[in-house]
C-alpha cells in the first residue's frame, strides 16, 4: 500500500494544503483563541522545536498527574488549547502525511463512489483528516471528546463551509471505514473503546487503528501509564469481536482490522513471524 510521489503531492495540495500550512494554522488559533498573534506564533515555535512542549505547559497549568486519568486530565481536554498546538503541528510532520496519504489511497481503491461511503474518523482532533476526506467526496462523520479541541475543529469545518456530521457515542449505526489514530492510549479502558469500534465497523468495513500504549514519556503526560498491560494486544481484542488483521504497516502504524475474509501475503507472514520470534528473545 504505497503511493508514488507524485500522488502524494498532488492530493496534498489538492485537500489539505491549506490544513498543513503554518501561516494558515497561525490565522485560525487566532481567530478561535484570542491569543495575540505574537503568543501564538510563539506556541507554535515551541511546538516546532520540541513535540508537546504546549501540552507539557497546560497539563502543569491544569495541575494534571503524568500518565493518570483523573478529574484534573479531564478538564485539561475541556478547557485547554494545548492540543490544538500540537496536533496541527504534528500534523504537518512528513511521517505522519506519508502514513495519511496512504490511508486515503486505501480508502479510494476500496471505494468507488465516496459519497455513498461513510467515514467516522474517531479521535479526530483539530478536524485535519475530516477536511481532507470531506473534500474528497466522502460522507464523514467526526468525534472526539467534547471541548476546547473539538470546538475548534467544528468551526474550522464552518469557516470551510464543509458539510461534516458530528458523531455522538451510542448512536446506533455502522460505517464502511473507522478510523482512529492514536486515541486509545488516551483513554482509561481500552478494551471498552476497541469494542465500540468494532460495534461501529459494518460487516463489510474495515477499522484504521493505531495505539502507542508502550509510549509512556515525559512529553506525553496524557498517555496512561495503566494501558502498558495492552501493549502487543490489539489484535487479540479486535479478534474477540470477530475482526482480524487486513493489512498492518512494518511499525504497526497503521494496522487495519476487518470481518471480510483476508488472504495473508507472505511477506507479511514472514515479518509476523520474525516479530514473534523477538519477542521471544526479549522475554528470554
Amino acid at each position: 500500500m504505497i503511493i508514488r510521489n507524485a500522488d502524494i503531492k498532488e492530493m496534498y495540495s489538492k485537500y489539505g494544503e491549506d490544513i498543513y500550512d503554518l501561516k494558515a494554522i497561525a490565522e485560525e488559533i487566532i481567530a478561535y483563541t484570542g491569543q495575540p498573534e505574537l503568543e501564538v506564533w510563539r506556541r507554535l515555535a515551541l511546538e516546532l522545536d520540541y513535540t508537546g512542549s504546549n501540552v507539557l505547559e497546560e497539563t502543569a497549568r491544569f495541575g494534571v498527574t503524568p500518565h493518570v486519568f483523573d478529574d484534573n486530565l479531564v478538564k485539561f481536554y475541556q478547557e485547554s488549547y494545548g492540543f490544538i498546538y500540537e496536533t496541527c503541528i504534528e500534523s504537518r510532520n512528513p511521517y505522519r502525511i506519508t502514513k495519511w496519504l496512504n490511508i486515503v489511497d486505501f480508502l479510494n481503491r476500496r471505494s468507488k463512489e465516496p459519497d455513498k461511503c461513510d467515514v467516522l474518523l474517531y479521535g479526530d482532533s483539530v478536524g485535519n483528516d475530516s477536511i481532507f476526506l470531506s473534500r474528497m467526496g466522502f460522507n464523514v462523520h467526526y468525534h472526539d471528546f467534547d471541548g476546547y479541541c473539538s470546538r475548534f475543529a467544528k468551526e474550522r469545518f464552518r469557516r470551510r463551509s464543509l458539510v461534516v456530521h458530528s458523531f455522538q457515542p451510542g448512536e446506533s449505526r455502522q460505517f464502511d471505514f473507522v478510523i482512529c489514530f492514536e486515541v486509545a492510549e488516551h483513554v482509561p479502558n481500552p478494551p471498552e473503546l476497541i469494542t465500540e469500534l468494532a460495534q461501529l465497523t459494518g460487516e463489510t468495513g474495515y477499522c484504521i487503528f493505531s495505539e502507542s500504549f508502550g509510549l509512556i514519556q515525559p512529553k506525553f503526560p496524557t498517555h496512561l501509564a495503566s494501558n502498558a498491560q495492552y501493549i502487543g494486544k490489539a489484535d487479540r481484542m479486535f479478534r474477540q469481536h470477530g475482526m482480524h488483521v487486513a493489512w498492518r504497516d512494518v511499525d504497526e502504524k497503521p494496522i487495519i482490522y476487518t470481518r471480510l475474509p483476508v488472504v495473508e501475503d507472505r511477506r507479511l507472514r514472514i515479518m509476523r513471524r520474525i516479530k514473534e520470534i523477538a519477542r521471544s528473545v526479549q522475554r528470554f
